[in-house]
């Protein structure tokens, strides 16, 4: 994978954090008319997504240090641009306002919620 020189920035929530989200938000008075961006924290990198992935499946992560300008350059030339923009750029939100508001707590660890729920891939 070619993601070892991508130093971006991902939101990402497992499926249980949001769950829970979820359950509060339903259950709020002060959560009515409101827009929440939940995510849990800290925001993670594609390498260490790809790396947490992998083992959770019992995988080696192989990743290579391409810079980013030659991926966008690769990318483009396939008239692959959105995908450059998916894998390569940052993307994250803020999940302070259901923290202000509902007092929501996001999980802290994001890896290994991500090892957690790849794992039960490894028998597919």
């Amino acid at each position: 994978m070619p993601f070892a020189g991508v130093a971006n920035r991902r939101s990402v929530i497992g499926v249980e954090s949001l769950c829970n989200f979820i359950l509060l938000a339903a259950q709020h008075p002060k959560a009515a008319g409101e827009l929440f961006l939940v995510a849990d924290e800290p925001a993670i990198s594609t390498a260490a997504m790809v790396r947490a992935l992998a083992r959770g499946m019992g995988k080696r992560s192989i990743q290579l240090p391409v810079p980013p300008v030659l991926l966008k350059t690769l990318f483009s030339l396939v008239g692959k641009q959105a995908l450059y923009q998916q894998l390569c750029c940052s993307l994250e939100v803020d999940s302070s306002n259901a923290q202000r508001t509902l007092g929501w707590i996001p999980e802290r660890n994001v890896e290994e919620n991500l090892r957690k729920e790849s794992a039960s891939y490894r028998g597919l």
